[in-house]
């Protein structure tokens, strides 16, 4: 099982520090990366996604999974919640994708994909959780973290097909 992590903070160092820390924890082998992009929501509501350059070779290098570009598709695209309701409403790229959220998922990551804020998102297997926490619990910022199953992979890639 895979586990799909979002870490959302104010300022763009503060995310390409918690980019940095990533990158290193999976070099050093406390996770092992299938995918990582930088997003940010701008003050107009739309998502830019960065990609993250991936080394040819070496330690660095991971193997992105086909799954991850439709997860941050489909994070990228949901809507703001209003103040203090409930996101009902979906957008397109959302609209078609199985919800692997829930209500209560879909309105934290919601809210942490404020606008103004940047993230650093990234689905990894082999997860050392104590060190990973001890590397970015420092950096603040809310740190969501969703397992996602061989079957939540599989209907991602028939929503997005």
């Amino acid at each position: 099982m895979s586990t799909l992590t979002l870490i959302s903070v104010t300022s763009e160092a503060t995310v390409r520090e918690a980019l940095d820390r990533v990158l290193h924890l999976h070099t050093v082998v406390l996770l092992t990366l299938d995918g990582c992009s930088l997003l940010h929501r701008r003050d107009d509501g739309e998502v830019d996604v960065f990609a993250v350059a991936n080394p040819g070779a070496g330690s660095a290098h991971f193997v992105e999974d086909p799954v991850f570009r439709a997860l941050v598709a489909h994070l990228s695209a949901l809507p703001q919640p209003a103040p203090g309701r409930a996101t009902t409403a979906t957008a397109a790229g959302a609209a078609d994708a199985p919800d692997l959220l829930g209500s209560t998922g879909r309105d934290t990551i919601a809210g942490a994909l404020a606008p103004g804020r940047w993230s650093v998102v990234f689905l990894a297997h082999s997860i050392a959780q104590a060190e990973v926490a001890l590397q970015l619990d420092p950096l603040g910022g809310d740190r969501i973290s969703l397992p996602v199953t061989a079957e939540d992979k599989d209907a991602v890639l028939a929503s997005f097909a």
